[in-house]
Formats: C-alpha cells, sequence, structure tokens
C-alpha cells in the first residue's frame, strides 16, 4: 500500500504544488493582518477603550522635521514622475528615492492603491503612496473625485501596516492630494482621521 502511495505523490501535479504555495502565502497574510488588528485592539483596551491618536497642522518644512518623524506624499504609479511640488522637494533631497519607487511600481505591476517605503542611507523613511495611475490625472481630470478617495484611503491602510510592522508611531505629511491633484482637504483630512483613528500614532501636517 506505501508504495503505491509513494508512486501516486510523484505523479503530483505541478499546478498542484503551485496552488498549494499559492494558498499557503495567503493564509500567512492574513494571518499577519489579524496579528496586527489583534495589537491594535489591544493597545486600544488598555488604554481604556480611548484611542490617543494625534492629529496637528504646523507651520514647518516637511523634509526638516525630526528622523523620529517618517514622512509621506502622493505620487503616481505610471510614470513616477516626481517632477513637481513635494515630489520634487523629496526627489532633491534623496537622489535614489524616483528610482526606488520606479523599480517598486513596476514590480507591483503599476498597481494605485499601494504604498512604497524607502529608507535613505541616514535613515530618514519616505512613504510614497501611488494615488493614481498616470501623473496627468487627477481628481479633475481622468478620474472621479471618489476614485482619487479611494486610491487615497487604499494608500493610508497600507502606509498604516507598514508602520506597525516597522514601529513607527510618528508620521508627517503636506496637505497630501490637495495641490495638483485637485481634492479637498476637508474631505482629505476626513479620510486621514478615519484610517488612523485606531491608532495612538502622532500625526502632523506640515504647510509652509
Amino acid at each position: 500500500m506505501r508504495d503505491n502511495f509513494e508512486g501516486d505523490t510523484e505523479k503530483v501535479s505541478p499546478f498542484y504544488l503551485q496552488f498549494s504555495s499559492i494558498c499557503d502565502i495567503i493564509i500567512i497574510v492574513k494571518i499577519k493582518e489579524h496579528i496586527q488588528q489583534t495589537f491594535l485592539y489591544c493597545k486600544f483596551k488598555k488604554n481604556g477603550g480611548i484611542n490617543n491618536m494625534q492629529f496637528k497642522i504646523i507651520q514647518h518644512d516637511l523634509l526638516k522635521m525630526p528622523k523620529e518623524y517618517v514622512m509621506a506624499h502622493n505620487i503616481d504609479s505610471g510614470e513616477t514622475a516626481m517632477g513637481a511640488g513635494v515630489a520634487l522637494a523629496f526627489c532633491k533631497t534623496f537622489p535614489s528615492l524616483r528610482g526606488h519607487c520606479k523599480l517598486y511600481a513596476s514590480e507591483h505591476n503599476h498597481q494605485v492603491g499601494l504604498t512604497c517605503r524607502y529608507v535613505s542611507l541616514d535613515d530618514r523613511v519616505v512613504y510614497n503612496m501611488f494615488t493614481k495611475p498616470h501623473v496627468w490625472k487627477s481628481a479633475a481630470r481622468g478620474m472621479t473625485k471618489e476614485e482619487y478617495h479611494t486610491n487615497q484611503r487604499n494608500c493610508l491602510e497600507h502606509l498604516k501596516s507598514q508602520m506597525i510592522e516597522n514601529g513607527e508611531t510618528k508620521l508627517a505629511m503636506p496637505k497630501i492630494a490637495c495641490g495638483l491633484d485637485r481634492c479637498e482637504w476637508e474631505d482629505i483630512e476626513a479620510i486621514i482621521k478615519d484610517v488612523f483613528k485606531d491608532t495612538d500614532f502622532e500625526i502632523v501636517i506640515c504647510v509652509l
């Protein structure tokens, strides 16, 4: 009987083995998501059911924020142009940033709604949120405001999960989506607060 069984295993389809591997990966991802949510819930209970997320707007140069703050901004996933606005300032400060984002976008089929984490040589962390598929698109051109808001929320969720994974709790951003991408700050602020409401993060919005 054993010989027959062993003979059968040699004929297992490569597709079956590949399918099993994919299932294993999905299970691992789901377990990881559950652990992250459990971590947030435990912190919530520890604080007596009250989350201590802090949100403030200050007049300060984003790129001169203290090192303990990770930074974030919006870019496109298609061309990763980064040739204007805050993105250009980031590229000038971190010369290898654009190449890193371009490679990440290519490896993920230029999918929007993802956030690319970059760490500089001096250990500054920049999160690059892919909120639109092409540089020329905005909430007023080539996509609806609702589509942009959905992409922004997905990027922020991905950003939050990576911050939790890396033990980061301080985030600095500009008024994302409200310059070239034509969103209303009141809408974006509401999305940010909703995404991070179950954390104890400190979120600082920098304006000049």
